[in-house]
């Protein structure tokens, strides 16, 4: 995935479905993402990687559901710099 450096912010439900490289490392502009950002009936994604501090989560969907994610259930692994 590639996300430009101009890009702070992924919605929710931005990439609802996809199929995505099983390790995905975002650059430390990214400060904001959506609850089911990457995480509606997508594949992949099992390692992702934070280069900048956690990113805050948040929510702008209409029809919000308490058990959602913003990446799909397959992730394992979420790595933030130390």
């Amino acid at each position: 995935i590639y996300v430009p450096s101009t890009v702070q912010t992924v919605k929710s439900v931005a990439f609802g479905t996809g199929t995505f490289s099983d390790t995905v490392i975002f650059s430390d502009q990214l400060q904001e993402l959506g609850l089911r950002a990457f995480g509606y009936g997508s594949t992949g994604l099992n390692t992702v990687y934070f280069m900048g501090d956690a990113p805050t989560i948040s929510d702008d969907r209409i029809a919000i559901d308490e058990n959602d994610a913003v990446f799909p259930e397959t992730t394992t692994k979420v790595y933030y710099p130390a």
